[in-house]
């Protein structure tokens, strides 16, 4: 995140995932970025969302809220 509650962007077109693998999703990696409602994000809070697979459908999965440099990606 950058100041003012604005976010980078690089799209990519895809990321592969063997069946039964884990897909971690990182500052430093894969990223997802959604919109921050009105009101900010509150630790512990929890957000939906559903990632698409082309060969395996969609898959809902729940993130949790946490401040940046809360949790070690290494």
């Amino acid at each position: 995140m950058r100041q003012q509650n604005t976010a980078y962007r690089s799209e990519i077109g895809s990321v592969p995932v063997a069946a039964g693998a884990r897909l971690a999703m990182a500052p430093s990696g894969v990223d997802l970025t959604v919109p921050t409602p009105s009101r900010g994000w509150r630790p512990g809070e929890l957000v939906s969302f559903t990632l698409e697979f082309r060969r395996g459908g969609p898959v809902k999965a729940v993130a949790v809220v946490v401040r940046p440099g809360a949790v070690s990606f290494e």
